[in-house]
């Protein structure tokens, strides 16, 4: 392509479509950062008053909250320490490639010795996650 002066290149489709892409990626990441403050008021909210729903003009939000655990990030020292334990004790079979999914399960239903799970809390990281779902109120008849 061959260069254009300031103007035309400036009116240019390609030149005019990724500027506005760049503009509205800008306004997407404000409005998404204003969202999750926005969430995390209704999160503490709903803690603040002990409930699960609430209520807005025409739409509820739907508070869950859960606790779960972590385990260290790939390519980690600890995960690699972590594999290693799980071989030592039989149990990489059960989880292999360390599915951290199929790891959470296990402990969760506590399929494993006592043992090897109280061995396993030192990887472990509990948090707890929350989520707003926002709906549609029903409409009475």
């Amino acid at each position: 392509m061959e260069a254009l002066p300031p103007k035309e290149f400036k009116e240019e489709d390609g030149v005019r479509l990724v500027d506005e892409l760049s503009i509205l990626s800008e306004q997407k990441k404000e409005l998404e950062e204003k969202i999750d403050a926005i969430k995390h008021g209704i999160i503490d909210y709903a803690k603040q008053i002990g409930v699960e729903v609430v209520f807005g003009s025409g739409k509820k939000a739907t508070v869950s909250i859960r606790k779960d655990i972590d385990f260290p990030a790939k390519n980690s020292d600890e995960r690699a320490k972590l594999i290693s334990l799980l071989k030592q004790e039989g149990h990489w079979g059960d989880v292999e490639d360390l599915d951290v999914f199929a790891l959470k399960k296990i402990i969760h239903n506590r399929e494993w010795s006592e043992e090897i799970l109280n061995k396993l809390k030192h990887y472990q990281e509990e948090k707890t996650t929350a989520t707003v779902r926002l709906a549609n109120l029903k409409k009475e008849a």
